[in-house]
């Protein structure tokens, strides 16, 4: 029987571990009609072996049918497809603060070297789509970083944050392997079926941006999420380069709906690139 007192402990413990922090993330994707599932494993190609991660979550767009009609372009009844939009990670809790170096420097290069996790039957150029896609996330004015910055972490120890990030980008890189194979037995001549997979880690903590202003003056701010371009490069990962985004488990649920904003920019995009195909 469960005693008050071993019931307090369990709650303890869960806080204690962060598994309370993954309930309540997996809570708010499913209350704001996301697919959510829980631990899940991918395996790990440098380690050779299965590993797991936090959670995976996916919402679908259709790809709606375009049509050129005296030069306007026109949307039809039927989609022609659908994009599956998902987010792969994990969940940290942390009393110390996580801090996101913001970039300084040409904004527009921030992507340069850097491909969406992407995969599509259509003909669709990643390259071409991560650069639209930050032009989109520049409009809606979030952040973008380059690093992170635990406060107080002792030089002995390693950065929770950058295994965090490693695992998000393998699990990420295993689920679009797994689309990509589903592609491969889809029959294209009727649809048209995309993927895009984003590397998230949701903290449970306080998350902060710091910045030299116009004066050279070192800047700390609350932040809600930002986006950071993550190097990562091993034998078997060699993609180089991954945009990981960072969440604050407070601010999920207004990060959800921006990403819901960008799965239907997404498929709009992938729509107008197919306007001219006579499918």
């Amino acid at each position: 029987m469960l005693s008050n007192e071993l019931k307090n402990k369990i709650l303890k413990d869960l806080k204690k571990t962060g598994i309370g922090s993954e309930l309540q993330a997996g809570k708010t994707i499913i209350e704001n009609g996301w697919f959510f599932e829980g631990t899940s494993y991918y395996f790990d190609e440098d380690e050779k072996q299965s590993r797991e991660t936090d959670f995976t979550a996916s919402v679908v767009r259709d790809i709606p049918s375009m049509t050129l009609n005296d030069g306007a372009v026109v949307e039809g009844e039927e989609p022609i497809g659908d994009l599956v939009f998902s987010l792969c990670g994990d969940v940290k809790k942390s009393e110390k603060p996580w801090i996101v170096l913001k970039r300084h420097g040409h904004e527009d290069d921030l992507f340069a070297n850097h491909d969406s996790l992407f995969c599509s039957n259509s003909a669709i150029d990643t390259f071409h789509l991560t650069a639209h896609m930050h032009e989109h996330i520049q409009m809606l004015g979030n952040i973008e970083g380059t690093n992170i910055h635990e406060f107080c972490k002792s030089p002995n120890n390693k950065p929770r944050w950058f295994g965090a990030f490693v695992s998000a980008c393998k699990a990420s890189e295993y689920g679009l392997k797994l689309f990509q194979e589903d592609l491969a037995n889809f029959d294209a001549s009727r649809a048209y079926s995309s993927h895009f997979v984003q590397p998230v880690v949701i903290l449970d903590g306080d998350l902060f941006l710091a910045y030299l202003d116009s004066e050279g003056t070192t800047v700390v701010e609350d932040v809600e999420f930002a986006h950071v371009i993550f190097g990562f490069r091993t034998l078997a990962y060699n993609r180089g380069s991954y945009r990981v985004d960072v969440v604050r488990l407070e601010a999920l649920e207004k990060y959800l709906d921006y990403c819901s904003e960008v799965a239907s920019e997404m498929a709009l995009y992938i729509a107008l690139e197919n306007t001219a195909d006579n499918r």
